[in-house]
């Protein structure tokens, strides 16, 4: 199973850092924003990871889960760089209120 730093070069650890310091010791509000890729940002038990994490925030005001989407496909194809995403699923809206909801509760 790839993980975070696979896919982006590093890991989560600094943000999830910054996240709490500014909610719990500076208390200021927070959105957080999740970007949904079904089989990627999904496995195992992500989702109560996230909720647990953000549980344990003091400030969020607002929960957004993101679908993923192929708007930068193209850029990929003009850089002739392979696209590892290319067969994933985009999230219905419906998928991302739902998985909104369990984050919230």
């Amino acid at each position: 199973m790839m993980s975070i730093k696979d896919w982006c070069g590093v890991d989560n650890s600094k943000i999830l850092k910054l996240a709490q310091y500014l909610s719990n010791e500076k208390n200021i509000p927070l959105w957080i924003r999740i970007v949904y890729i079904p089989g990627i940002t999904d496995k195992k038990d992500a989702f109560k990871r996230y909720k647990l994490f953000i549980k344990n925030l003091k400030s969020v005001e607002k929960i957004e889960v993101l679908p993923y989407h192929e708007m930068g496909l193209y850029k990929w194809k003009e850089l002739n760089i392979n696209y590892q995403l290319q067969n994933i699923r985009i999230p219905t809206s419906d998928e991302c209120q739902k998985i909104e909801h369990f984050l919230s509760t």
